[in-house]
């Protein structure tokens, strides 16, 4: 199906990129990603291999636009770390991420965490507006355009 849908927009300059899965969840184990180092196991058993997957599929059907990959939805609240690589270790692939912190201050704590990603791509930097309520804050350039 992937391959499918990258054949079909391969070359149609509208398409900026992909955003791979919205918001994974861990699933019945997601009370481990809780902790300060988040679930490291998960995210190199489940999450990597399935962007490297779907990267592949995109690229063989000779598409190259931008593909986003995103952290266990857990790391949005900013009290847990993510290992995940860039999606498929591809040079034209970047993280997106949302930032659902109760509260301003840890707004700094979800970006902490982004040296121990790995090589480095596009990370749109947003926080909780000072004072205000969680916003849904814009997402990559790629989300938007969507």
């Amino acid at each position: 199906m992937v391959t499918a849908l990258a054949r079909t927009f391969a070359h149609n300059p509208a398409v900026l990129g992909y955003d791979l899965f919205d918001e994974p969840w861990p699933g019945t184990t997601w009370s481990a990603c809780l902790s300060a180092g988040g679930c490291p196991s998960l995210d190199a058993s489940e999450l990597a291999p399935a962007s490297a997957k779907a990267v592949a599929a995109i690229r063989s059907a000779g598409d190259h636009h931008s593909v986003f990959g995103e952290p266990f939805v857990l790391f949005d609240f900013g009290r847990s770390q993510t290992t995940i690589p860039l999606p498929g270790n591809d040079p034209q692939s970047g993280l997106s991420i949302y930032s659902y912190t109760v509260s301003p201050a840890l707004g700094p704590r979800l970006l902490s965490p982004m040296p121990s990603l790995g090589p480095t791509g596009p990370v749109e930097r947003s926080s909780t507006p000072s004072g205000g309520q969680p916003t849904r804050p814009r997402r990559s350039i790629a989300r938007r355009q969507s």
